[in-house]
């Protein structure tokens, strides 16, 4: 059970990171920097998301019996269904990205070509946000996970935003991406990384085994 657990967690937390995964380059036009919704910005997380270089210190012995199979089943439960929503939303991100790297506002075409993308990740982002929400997360991780989820419906808000613009052509407005939908939607990321965090803390403390790459976010494996 420990060893299923810990691959579910892994398979999420990794999608939730950008862990493992690349943004195109050589971008003509804007980009978030991810192609994932709560993707990494750099290769390694930003001080907000971690506060201290080990599990934090909330730590307590794992259960035994039944009540820890019982929890541990509801650990694997709750991670396969957020990897189950994240998976297209992380797919909608990367067709957006790819869009939006190309995006020429000199070619009529492009304009067209990049919407339908943009479009699609604020619909993604918007509906996995409402079947996050059915979910039931362990209760040390119900405080983070809510704001997880709000962060996937914020994501969809800008993007739709974004949208607008591109279905209105409207140059000045994309213009500003830069400095206003970008950062928001890296602070969005930001946001996604103290859940990956989070979730890596809560396996630390309950004896499960950690993904490799958990040393980036400052846990041995």
């Amino acid at each position: 059970m420990i060893r299923q657990v810990a691959v579910a967690a892994a398979l999420v937390v990794a999608l939730a990171s950008g862990c493992g995964s690349s943004s195109g380059g050589g971008a003509s036009g804007p980009t978030t920097g991810s192609s994932s919704p709560a993707a990494a910005t750099g290769s390694t997380p930003s001080s907000a998301a971690t506060t201290s270089s080990t599990p934090t210190t909330e730590a307590t012995t794992p259960t035994t019996g039944a009540d820890d199979a019982t929890k541990l089943a509801d650990f694997e439960a709750f991670m396969i269904g957020v990897h189950k929503t994240a998976a297209p939303v992380l797919g909608a991100w990367a067709h957006m990205n790819t869009a939006l790297q190309s995006f020429d506002p000199n070619d009529s075409a492009s304009w067209d070509a990049t919407l339908t993308p943009v479009r699609a990740a604020a619909t993604a982002s918007d509906r996995g946000a409402n079947q996050l929400r059915s979910l039931h997360a362990p209760d040390s991780l119900k405080p983070p996970f809510a704001k997880y989820v709000v962060m996937f419906h914020k994501q969809a808000t800008v993007l739709n935003q974004m949208a607008a613009a591109l279905e209105a052509h409207d140059l000045s407005a994309i213009a500003t991406w830069n400095g206003t939908a970008i950062p928001e939607l890296n602070a969005d990321i930001t946001a996604g990384k103290r859940f990956t965090y989070t979730v890596l803390a809560f396996m630390a403390r309950n004896g499960l085994p950690l993904p490799s790459w958990s040393k980036q976010y400052g846990f041995s494996d």
